[in-house]
């Protein structure tokens, strides 16, 4: 087993199958294996990061009984599907 930067690599002999949470387990054609501990980031691309606050805002606001303008919501919604379509 060594020590790589944020991974550790082994041989896929000493590997187990159970994976720890947010654990990636790639395995090479080499015989090793590369776990590497992958933490969540922000959407890359405008239009993710949009259409992924437009999800929390619908899905959200009427759990605490809260509202925005229809408008607005609309508005955003029309944003993030134009800016994934252009791949932005």
């Amino acid at each position: 087993m060594a020590w790589h930067g944020h991974a550790i690599v082994t041989n896929s002999s000493m590997a187990t199958p159970s994976r720890g949470h947010g654990t990636q387990v790639l395995i090479g054609t080499n015989g090793y294996t590369l776990r590497r501990n992958s933490s969540m980031k922000l959407a890359s691309s405008p239009g993710m990061l949009l259409m992924g606050i437009w999800l929390i805002l619908v899905g959200g606001l009427p759990l605490m009984n809260m509202s925005l303008p229809p408008a607005l919501l609309n508005l955003m919604a029309v944003a993030a599907g134009a800016l994934i379509l252009m791949d932005k």
